[in-house]
């Protein structure tokens, strides 16, 4: 706690309290005006991405609701014997988890759809992400299989 307030000394004068909901935050004054603006509608500008295991966007804060509102979806990634699962997250919301493995040469990925799941916006880009990420894991394809 000393070093968060000696680093928020330093920014002295750079700082606004915004309010996000019922709460006070703070942000660099400069970022206040993006922050006021709409967020994009494309699709391209909040692709879905596939986080691994443990992402620290998950494991940074108490307040788990701005990310995952519903309470049962919060249950499926953050599990007994502190196991916090692979998500998949569109537009800043947790829409599904999901787990890998590797066969033959492929990735094969298993995804279980949350509450926010949209199959015609998310399932497409699930599949275009796990190519990529088998890409990177110098492997040939990837499958996809979406739970019902």
């Amino acid at each position: 706690m000393s070093n968060a307030k000696l680093w928020l000394a330093e920014l002295d004068g750079e700082l606004t309290t915004v309010r996000c909901g019922d709460r006070e935050l703070l942000a660099l004054t400069r970022d206040v005006p993006d922050l006021k603006s709409k967020p994009p509608t494309a699709v391209t500008k909040w692709p879905l991405r596939l986080l691994p295991s443990w992402e620290s966007m998950l494991m940074g804060h108490a307040d788990k609701t701005w990310t995952v509102p519903d309470e049962a979806d919060r249950k499926q990634i953050w599990r007994k014997a502190a196991f916090v699962a692979a998500v998949a997250i569109a537009r800043g919301r947790v829409v599904a988890t999901w787990t890998h493995k590797q066969q033959r040469g492929r990735l094969a990925v298993e995804v279980q759809p949350l509450s926010r799941w949209q199959a015609s916006k998310h399932a497409a880009q699930v599949r275009r992400e796990a190519r990529a990420v088998a890409a990177h894991l110098e492997l040939d394809d990837s499958c996809v299989t979406i739970a019902k």
